[in-house]
C-alpha cells in the first residue's frame, strides 16, 4: 500500500473559531496548498540530514506537528513554527542546489556526500533519487523552490498552516 501525502494549506488563525477574516492576496506564484506538500517536508528533510545539516530544530518542530496527539494540535503548524521552517528548508535548498546539477547529478563535496548515502541512488542517467518512497532530488529542488515562497508568505501574513484538508467552511484558492 501507498502512502498518502496530505496537501500543506494556508488558514487565518481567526479563522479557528469559525470567525470569517479575510485571507491575504497572495502573490503571483504562490498557492494557498501545496499539493503532498509533507512528501516535500520529509524528503527534505530526509536529504537536508545526508547533506550533513544541522536540522535538530525543524525536526522537533515537525514531530512536535506531526506527533502531537489530535487535541494538541496534530498537523497544525502555527505562526511560531514557520520561521523555523523557513530557515530549516531555506539551508536545504541552498545545500541541494550546490550539491546536484539541472538533471540532478551530483557536484561537488554535497554531491559526493549524497551519492554515498545510504537511502539514495543513483539513475542510470545519473541523477540521483531517494531509494524509499522515491523522489528524484532535481524534483525535491524544483518542490523547495515552491514551498520556500509558501511559507515566507505564511511567516510575513501571520498564517497557520495545516497538514490535510481544512476543516472550517473556508476553502482554499489556489
Amino acid at each position: 500500500m501507498g502512502v498518502i501525502w496530505s496537501p500543506l494549506v494556508l488558514v487565518q488563525p481567526n479563522a479557528v473559531g469559525g470567525s470569517k477574516v479575510e485571507f491575504p492576496r497572495l502573490p503571483s506564484g504562490v498557492s494557498r496548498q501545496i499539493e503532498e506538500g509533507t512528501r516535500v517536508l520529509d524528503a527534505g528533510l530526509f536529504i537536508g540530514e545526508k547533506l550533513g545539516l544541522e536540522l535538530s530544530e525543524l525536526s522537533a518542530c515537525l514531530n512536535r506537528v506531526w506527533l502531537a496527539p489530535p487535541h494538541r494540535g496534530r498537523g497544525v503548524f502555527i505562526d511560531d513554527d514557520i520561521p523555523v521552517l523557513v530557515e530549516g528548508y531555506a539551508r536545504i535548498q541552498a545545500a541541494l542546489r550546490a550539491a546536484i546539477d539541472e538533471q540532478g547529478r551530483p557536484l561537488g563535496p554535497g554531491g559526493a556526500r549524497l551519492k554515498a548515502a545510504t537511502g539514495i541512488e543513483q539513475y542510470p542517467d545519473g541523477g540521483l533519487v531517494t531509494c524509499h518512497r522515491p523522489f528524484p532530488l532535481v524534483d525535491l529542488l524544483d518542490a523547495l523552490d515552491v514551498l520556500l515562497p509558501f511559507l515566507r508568505f505564511a511567516q510575513e501574513h501571520m498564517l497557520f498552516m495545516t497538514q490535510g484538508e481544512w476543516s472550517t467552511s473556508e476553502t482554499p484558492e489556489s
